[in-house]
C-alpha cells in the first residue's frame, strides 16, 4: 500500500477511488500518493492506506447532521457518526491535537479573519518542510490552552465549526447560484469566526430546498 492518509475532510460529489462508489455524505477520507490527493470511504481508506492504523487529522468536527449514507456506521466520536473504525480505534501519536489546529489555521482558514500571523506561519513552514520538534508542540499546546481561554472565537471547536459551516455555505451557493443573504452570512463568518442563532435558522431553511445539504447546529457559536 502507497498511499498515505492524509485527513478526514470534507468533498462536494466526489466518488471514492478505489471503489466508485458516491460518498453521499460530503466526508472523506484524503490519500495522497506521489503528490496527487485522492478521496476514499473508510473501508477503502483502510484497506490502501499504509497508516491507517494511525490517528489523522480530521477536520469535520462541527456539529450538524450529515446525510444519511448507507455505509455510514452510526457510532459516535464527538460530533460526527465515524466513518468506519479507523476514527473511533487509531491512538493518537504526540502532538496530534496540535497539529490538527495548525493545520486547520495554517490550511483551511486562510481567508478568515485572524487565523494565521507571523510566529504561527512560521511554524506552519517548519511543519511542511523538515517537521515540528518539541519546542513547536509546547509552543501550539500553549496557543490553544490561551485562546480557548481568553479568545474562544479562536479556539480549535470554534475554528472547527467555522471551516465546516463555510463548506456548507459554499456548497449551497455553488448548487443555489447567487443568494445574497448566503453570500453576507458567509462573509460575516469569515471576519467575525460567529454566526448568530437566527442566521442559523435561516441557513437551515434554505438548505431544505438543496439535495444532501445538513441540518446545522444552531447552537453552534454560542
Amino acid at each position: 500500500m502507497t498511499y498515505l492518509i492524509d485527513r478526514i475532510d470534507f468533498v462536494d460529489n466526489k466518488l471514492c477511488e478505489f471503489c466508485k462508489r458516491h460518498l453521499r455524505t460530503n466526508i472523506a477520507y484524503i490519500l495522497i500518493k506521489d503528490g496527487i490527493e485522492v478521496p476514499a470511504g473508510p473501508s477503502c481508506a483502510k484497506k490502501n492506506g499504509k497508516n491507517s492504523g494511525e490517528k489523522i487529522p480530521d477536520f469535520t468536527k462541527a456539529s450538524f447532521d450529515v446525510p444519511e449514507d448507507d455505509e455510514v456506521d452510526q457510532v459516535r466520536d464527538g460530533a460526527n457518526p465515524v466513518r468506519g473504525n479507523i476514527r473511533a480505534r487509531a491512538p493518537r501519536p504526540a502532538g496530534y491535537h496540535e497539529v490538527e489546529y495548525l493545520r486547520l489555521r495554517a490550511e483551511k482558514l486562510v481567508r478568515f479573519n485572524g487565523a494565521m500571523f507571523p510566529k504561527l506561519k512560521e511554524i506552519y513552514l517548519k511543519y511542511q518542510t523538515s517537521g515540528l520538534d518539541d519546542t513547536d508542540i509546547t509552543y501550539l499546546e500553549r496557543l490553544i490552552k490561551k485562546v480557548s481561554a481568553d479568545n474562544p472565537l479562536l479556539s480549535p471547536k470554534n475554528l472547527q465549526n467555522c471551516y465546516a459551516y463555510a463548506f456548507w455555505l459554499e456548497r449551497f451557493l455553488d448548487k443555489k447560484g447567487t443568494n445574497e443573504f448566503a453570500s453576507s452570512v458567509l462573509a460575516q463568518l469569515q471576519q467575525k469566526l460567529k454566526l448568530t442563532e437566527a442566521q442559523i435558522v435561516a441557513i437551515n431553511n434554505w438548505f431544505q430546498h438543496i439535495e444532501r445539504m445538513p441540518r446545522l447546529d444552531t447552537k453552534a457559536f454560542l
